[in-house]
C-alpha cells in the first residue's frame, strides 16, 4: 500500500515543477511544441553525427600523416659522396607570374651515390650548405635525392 500512496505524491511533484505557460496550453499547442522539440532534437543529432564524421576523417588524416612522417624519418636509403658544391648565380631576370623560385637558390651540389649514379641537386636539402665540402659522405633519400644527414 505504501507504493500506491507514493505514486500520486510523485505525480504532484512533477505537476508542481511544470511551467504555468505549459499548463495553460491546449492539446494542439502542446503537440506542435513537442513536434518542434522533436525537430530540434533530430537536427542536433544530425549535427552531432556530422561532427563525429568530420572528427573521424581528421583522425584518419592525422594517422596517414604520422605514417608519412615515420617513413620520411627512416634512415637514408643511399650513401653518397659530395663531388662538387656549386654557387649558382641568378643568370636571368624573370617577369610575371612564371618565376622559378628554385632559381634563387645559391648552393647546389653534385653527388655520386653508392649505386655509382651521379646526380645534380639544385637544392642541397636538409644539410647546411656551409658545412658541406667535397668528399663528405651524406645520406640521400632515393625518391627525392635530398641530403638528409652528413
Amino acid at each position: 500500500m505504501a507504493t500506491v500512496a507514493e505514486k500520486p505524491v510523485e505525480k504532484m511533484e512533477v505537476e508542481e515543477q511544470l511551467d504555468d505557460e505549459i499548463l495553460r496550453m491546449s492539446a494542439d499547442d502542446l503537440r506542435s511544441r513537442t513536434q518542434l522539440l522533436d525537430n530540434e532534437i533530430r537536427i542536433m543529432r544530425s549535427e552531432v553525427q556530422r561532427i563525429n564524421h568530420s572528427v573521424q576523417t581528421l583522425k584518419e588524416k592525422v594517422k596517414e600523416n604520422n605514417e608519412r612522417i615515420k617513413m620520411n624519418k627512416t634512415l637514408p636509403y643511399l650513401v653518397s659522396n659530395v663531388i662538387e658544391l656549386l654557387d649558382l648565380e641568378e643568370t636571368q631576370e624573370e617577369e610575371g607570374a612564371n618565376v622559378d623560385l628554385d632559381a634563387y637558390k645559391t648552393k647546389c651540389a653534385v653527388i655520386k651515390t653508392s649505386t655509382r649514379a651521379t646526380y645534380f641537386l639544385p637544392v642541397v636539402g636538409l644539410v647546411d650548405p656551409a658545412e658541406l665540402k667535397p668528399g663528405d659522405l651524406v645520406g640521400v633519400n632515393k625518391v627525392y635525392w635530398n641530403n638528409i644527414a652528413e
